[in-house]
């Protein structure tokens, strides 16, 4: 069926995008413990690590949120369908 495909595709999608997400995490850890190192010299990077760390907190809530949100649709719309 058309919209069993539709969803393959989709999970695909979803699947490409957490293995990308995965390596993109994999590079920044790397410079996050280097980035930690250097903290030690000057408090103003300390700082700015401070303000990564809760944009990163921010952004992993937004990402979590939006997926339940589309999981939940897709969950409605197959139930609504089937």
């Amino acid at each position: 069926h058309a919209t069993d495909r539709a969803l393959d595709g989709l999970l695909e999608h979803a699947a490409e995008t957490k293995a990308a997400l995965s390596l993109q995490r994999g590079i920044f850890g790397g410079v996050g413990s280097k980035l930690q190192q250097l903290s030690a010299v000057a408090p103003q990077i300390n700082a700015l690590l401070g303000r990564i760390s809760r944009k990163r907190s921010r952004d992993k809530t937004i990402l979590g949120v939006v997926m339940g949100c589309c999981l939940s649709l897709l969950v409605l719309y197959k139930l609504q369908i089937g």
